[in-house]
């Protein structure tokens, strides 16, 4: 085990915060790296998170970006009310679909990002979310992998 998982699991039996474990997490992973690389990932060290993360595919197809949802967690799927037994792992909603921009500002700038904010899910049930995506390259260049977790509050529409 690395210096730096040691550090990250010390951190992670203090700090509760979704998105503060998971940019930690990517830290850990980074070292000297402008991305770390997808080979290095562990989700035994994120394993309790696991149920409010995504995994997003990046491809480039004709100098436009596409991405495809390998894994959706149980909580999104419930926060989003999707039903993923159809198998098509599309996040159908007008907040999932503004996550667009959030993946090209991720894709450019090879940082992790931090998103709040509020929607309608449609079930007609207001969620409040926090969630944070971190990148992961295959060639240390470019992004291919998104991962991204959310924790949110959904709150019935009186």
């Amino acid at each position: 085990m690395t210096s730096n998982a040691i550090d990250f699991m010390q951190f992670t039996e203090t700090e509760s915060r979704l998105t503060s474990r998971l940019i930690k997490y990517w830290k850990s992973l980074k070292g000297i790296n402008n991305v770390p690389l997808e080979k290095n990932i562990d989700n035994t060290l994120i394993s309790d998170l696991w149920d409010n993360c995504f995994i997003l595919r990046v491809h480039e197809i004709n100098r436009s970006i596409d991405y495809r949802y390998d894994y959706i967690g149980k909580n999104i799927c419930e926060a989003y009310t999707k039903d993923l037994s159809r198998g098509d792992n599309i996040l159908i909603n007008l907040e999932a679909s503004g996550l667009h921009e959030k993946y090209i500002e991720i894709i450019r700038l090879k940082r992790p990002i931090e998103h709040q904010g509020t929607y309608i899910n449609n079930n007609d049930k207001i969620i409040k979310f926090r969630q944070c995506m971190i990148p992961f390259s295959s060639d240390g260049k470019n992004v291919t992998t998104i991962i991204g977790a959310m924790n949110y509050k959904m709150i019935t529409r009186v």
